[in-house]
């Protein structure tokens, strides 16, 4: 299989930046791939690698070649939604047995529709435009009530209602329901509660709150909205991957950037803070950015820290953290984050205060003061959105016990 890859700059240009590939399917779905950067995209004005860790090479007929959509070609896989997703988009194609659900075929299947700038289509395929494929807002009631429909039925269930699900929810990754959304003005993802899973909780407000906070502990964070229900509530996630004329931003996540693969997982803020200041323009801001919101993930207690939640983003020939997007405590009472800090999954306030120090922020003490400030006002903040935290009380305790001590560093 061969897929022709397009790039869509911010300035709506679209261009070809290369083939991707893909060789026999085996029965365990493992395949060989290689990737080649086009004569047309090295030579262009705006060239930039789409991974400046791997696929950095700019010398003409260079190959990448990967088992799978491992490093070097992880980037590919970025574009792929992860479970929730990935269950919608082979739902809505029917797609049935390990060939038809390969990973280059579902690539094949996001067509024009990922997130982000990349598009994918069978070589010599005439490339759609790449669009903003969005559900209206007044959709959003009957989106949830589909999405419910959908899990409820393991991913099973397909009729005519769920047309709009399929056509608007399976682009965004992450596993919790969502659907891309639009109110005329500006587009969102909408993140719906996971249902069932949920015990009662408003994760959607607790999320929203937790954006709120964030932008008061001074992160750069993606605009948010509370959409109410009586079914349950909606949290809507402005897209930045847009630009406003148009176009596309490129992303890579830090998953990519990292190489993390299957064997290899990368378990410290100080990795993934290396590539940041690595791959940045501007790597003393991002520095200092990503320093704040590992501590604002610290004091909610955001243990799904994972690097799929990290992401850099292509401004003009060049690199910058994206907005944190998402943030939610730890509504599970997991209580161990999938990073390390230092030396262990947990921390307190003076080791995150030491770690800055180590990585050269300016005035760590003051970041992390601000960033307890800002989470200690949870509970009200909730009150003002008028958030449901009846079914949450150990995780507001455990969060305003974290906000206190780590206020109080030694």
């Amino acid at each position: 299989m061969r897929i022709d890859i397009y790039l869509t700059l911010p300035d709506s240009e679209q261009v070809k930046i290369g083939m991707l590939d893909c060789g026999e399917i085996s029965s365990a779905g493992r395949f060989e791939s290689s990737f080649v950067y086009s004569k047309e995209w090295l030579g262009h004005k705006r060239f930039f690698p789409i991974d400046p860790e791997s696929l950095s090479q700019s010398e003409e007929g260079h190959v990448y070649h990967a088992t799978g959509f491992n490093p070097p070609l992880s980037v590919f896989q970025d574009s792929l939604p992860d479970d929730w997703g990935r269950r919608l988009l082979i739902a809505s194609h029917r797609l049935r047995g390990f060939g038809e659900q390969s990973l280059p075929n579902l690539l094949l299947k996001t067509g024009s529709d990922s997130l982000g700038a990349l598009s994918f289509f069978a070589e010599g395929e005439k490339p759609e435009k790449k669009t903003h494929k969005s559900g209206n807002i007044t959709d959003l009631r009957s989106l949830m009530d589909a999405a419910e429909k959908f899990a409820a039925s393991g991913g099973r269930e397909i009729d005519p209602e769920m047309a709009r699900l399929f056509l608007y929810g399976s682009s965004p990754g992450g596993a919790r329901p969502k659907a891309l959304i639009t109110d005329g003005v500006d587009h969102w993802i909408a993140k719906f509660g996971n249902f069932s899973r949920d015990n009662g909780m408003d994760v959607a407000g607790i999320e929203h709150v937790s954006m709120v906070l964030a932008r008061r502990a001074g992160l750069e964070v993606a605009k948010t909205k509370l959409e109410k229900f009586a079914n349950g509530n909606a949290v809507l996630v402005k897209r930045f991957d847009l630009s406003e004329s148009g176009g596309r931003f490129h992303m890579v996540s830090l998953h990519t950037l990292c190489k993390e693969s299957p064997g290899r997982y990368i378990l410290s803020y100080q990795e993934v803070f290396e590539r940041v200041c690595k791959h940045s323009s501007d790597p003393i801001v991002d520095a200092s950015m990503f320093f704040r919101q590992m501590c604002f993930n610290a004091v909610i207690g955001n243990v799904d820290d994972h690097l799929k939640n990290f992401s850099m983003i292509s401004g003009e020939l060049s690199f910058r953290l994206s907005p944190a997007f998402d943030l939610l405590p730890d509504i599970t009472q997991k209580m161990s984050h999938t990073l390390m800090f230092l030396y262990h999954n947990f921390t307190s306030g003076q080791e995150l205060v030491n770690l800055g120090r180590t990585w050269g922020v300016n005035n760590p003490g003051n970041i992390v003061r601000e960033v307890c400030d800002a989470v200690s006002g949870f509970s009200s903040v909730a009150v003002d959105y008028g958030v449901d935290l009846n079914n949450s009380g150990d995780m507001v305790k455990d969060m305003a016990d974290r906000a206190l001590n780590f206020s109080k560093r030694r």
